[in-house]
C-alpha cells in the first residue's frame, strides 16, 4: 500500500510539474503574440517578474503587461543625443507620477515593431539604494517637466556605466523613430 501511494504521488507531482511548465509556455507565448501583434512600433512595456538579477536575465522570457506605458502614438518627439522623451499625458503616466513607488526599481523592456530591444528599470534618483547599470526612468516628481500643452519630458538615463555599452543607442530603435519622423 505504501509503495502504490509513493507511486501514485511521485506521478502526481510529476503531472503538476508538466501542466505547470504548459501554463508557463503558453502564458509566454500568448504575452509575446499580444505583443507582437499590437499595432505600435516603438513601446515601453513594465515587466509584470520579479527580478533580482537584470543583467543576467533573458528578455524573451519575461512576461509584460498588456497595455503599454506609453507608445509611439503617446510619443511627440525623441531627442536622441540626449535620450530624452516628450510623451502626451496618457493614464497611465499620470498613475505612475502619483504612485511612483508602485514602479519604484521595476523593470521595463524597450519594444520595436513587437521585438523586445533592452531592458531598463524605473529608478526614483531620490533612492539610496546603488542604481543598476542599466537605462533608467525617473517617473517621480523630482525629474517631471510638463510643459503648458500637456506633453511630459523624461529622460531615458544610465546612471552606472555597464561595460556591454550603450543599450539606449541600438540602430533598431533609431530607424523606427526616424520612420516615425520622432526624432529631434
Amino acid at each position: 500500500m505504501k509503495k502504490v501511494f509513493a507511486f501514485v504521488s511521485i506521478v502526481f507531482v510529476f503531472l503538476l510539474i508538466i501542466f505547470l511548465s504548459i501554463s508557463n509556455i503558453k502564458g509566454k507565448q500568448l504575452n509575446s503574440a499580444l505583443i507582437e501583434n499590437n499595432s505600435n512600433e516603438f513601446a515601453i512595456y513594465k515587466v509584470l517578474n520579479e527580478i533580482t538579477d537584470i543583467q543576467n536575465c533573458f528578455l524573451d522570457t519575461l512576461l509584460l503587461e498588456d497595455e503599454a506605458i506609453f507608445t509611439d502614438k503617446d510619443l511627440v518627439s525623441y531627442d536622441w543625443t540626449e535620450h530624452k522623451l516628450l510623451i502626451k499625458s496618457n493614464k497611465y503616466i499620470d498613475e505612475l507620477r502619483k504612485n511612483h513607488l508602485s514602479l519604484s526599481h521595476k523593470p521595463f523592456i524597450v519594444v520595436v515593431n513587437g521585438e523586445r530591444i533592452y531592458m531598463g528599470v524605473s529608478w526614483s534618483f531620490a533612492s539610496s539604494a546603488i542604481a543598476p547599470s542599466v537605462p533608467t526612468i525617473d517617473w517621480s516628481e523630482l525629474f517631471y517637466k510638463q510643459n503648458k500643452n500637456s506633453h511630459n519630458t523624461y529622460t531615458i538615463q544610465i546612471i552606472n556605466n555597464d561595460t556591454h555599452g550603450d543599450y539606449r543607442n541600438d540602430k533598431r530603435v533609431y530607424d523606427v523613430l526616424k520612420n516615425l519622423d520622432k526624432l529631434k
